[in-house]
């Protein structure tokens, strides 16, 4: 089954054979109280891999392994270690 590259809403996607891996917005402090998003806060503006799994499941696919590298800034870096990330991602993948 052939599969698109890249995700036509997110360009930031990448669609790999069998699963998801998106680049994120890492969170970061409220500026004036310090105070870090909690994981719904974060839910709101973090809404790549549920676009995605629409995708798929309109395409009749199913989803084996999903992932997110998070972006420390506007425009990058990537977070810290995010090859490693990826290198785990893709040996999910093999094992499937």
């Amino acid at each position: 089954m052939e599969m698109e590259p890249w995700s036509q809403r997110s360009s930031r996607s990448i669609w790999p054979p069998r699963g998801l891996l998106s680049a994120e917005a890492a969170p970061q402090p409220d500026k004036k109280t310090g105070r870090m998003p909690t994981e719904e806060e974060r839910a709101k503006w973090q809404r790549i891999i549920p676009i995605m799994n629409e995708i798929l499941q309109e395409k009749g696919l199913a989803k084996v392994a999903e992932g997110k590298i998070l972006v420390t800034g506007l425009k990058g870096p990537l977070e810290e270690g995010w090859q490693k990330k990826v290198e785990a991602f893709g040996q999910t993948l093999g094992t499937v």
